[in-house]
């Protein structure tokens, strides 16, 4: 055989092996990268829901107060509007008009004047 022949043959074989190894490593490396962005994005989700749960937490205790709140405020009112028609009616007499809206202050935390 000639050396040039061989030569070659050698030639193209290392080609073909770069060649091969090149693209064998550009789809590992396809696959290794494709898979860490999708645990990376796994990661990130699974952060962003728990987040989320212990903001929905959060949100329902305060939601809870809010209510709570809210249905004392609406019996301050039925109690403020009964008084007032107590008070329009002219059953009573003024001094226990006083001492009746005296009482309702100190009940609702507001003090006597």
């Amino acid at each position: 055989m000639d050396l040039e022949l061989i030569g070659k043959i050698l030639g193209w074989t290392t080609a073909g092996t770069v060649a091969l190894t090149g693209v064998w490593t550009y789809l590992g490396k396809s696959k290794d990268s494709a898979w860490t962005r999708l645990v990376s994005e796994n990661d990130r989700v699974r952060r962003d829901l728990q987040e989320m749960k212990t903001e929905l937490k959060s949100t329902n205790e305060r939601l809870g107060k809010v209510e709570t709140e809210l249905e004392e405020l609406r019996a301050d009112r039925r109690t403020l509007l009964d008084f007032l028609r107590d008070v329009v009616s002219g059953q009573f007499p003024p001094d226990w008009i006083q001492t009746r809206a005296r009482e309702l202050l100190a009940r609702m935390g507001r003090g006597a004047p």
